[in-house]
């Protein structure tokens, strides 16, 4: 099974902080939202206006710059 597994998976890519993400003492849900930040698949200002959807321009904390990751 192991020498399948390592077949099946030659040549892909692996993220070397896969620890500090998924090892860590956080809690699940920011687990995540770290791992959908680094995937650059936060639903930031814009990323929504980039497939359409209503949005607010500026961030909703500093009133004063653009929301972007």
């Amino acid at each position: 099974a192991k020498s399948c597994y390592l077949a099946l998976y030659a040549g892909s890519t692996s993220d070397p902080f896969w620890r500090l993400t998924w090892k860590c003492w956080a809690p699940l849900r920011v687990k995540i939202f770290t791992w959908l930040a680094d995937l650059d698949r936060c639903w930031t200002a814009a990323r929504l206006a980039r497939h359409g959807l209503p949005h607010n321009d500026r961030c909703v904390l500093c009133d004063q710059a653009e929301e972007t990751m």
